[in-house]
């Protein structure tokens, strides 16, 4: 793998062919997920997956899905709603708002 962009890691614009060893040796698992790989863009969606993969059970107070569950009672089941959500590896608590 070749980083182009300017907001490449670190290590692997630096590093170039080094920097591409060391993100494999993640995929490979030959070497455990770290502060340096665990490090994030800003985007939720990254630490989001983390929280599955590592099962470091999190809360996030905004997240957008379909209403299809009826997490708000009193929107139809095609709107998108933010709401909270709390997991972990094995499950995603549901946390209901509104009224019917």
């Amino acid at each position: 793998m070749k980083w182009k962009s300017p907001g490449a890691p670190a290590c692997a614009a630096a590093g170039g062919a080094a920097g591409d060893d060391v993100w494999r040796t993640y995929a490979t698992g030959k070497k455990p997920l770290d502060q340096g790989a665990l490090r994030t863009s800003g985007e939720i969606t990254v630490p989001m997956i983390l929280d599955i993969t590592l099962n470091r059970g999190n809360f996030r107070p905004a997240v957008n899905v379909l209403n299809r569950d009826g997490y708000i009672a009193n929107l139809p089941l095609d709107a998108a709603v933010e709401v909270r959500r709390w997991w972990t590896r094995a499950a995603f608590t549901r946390c209901t708002s509104g009224h019917s």
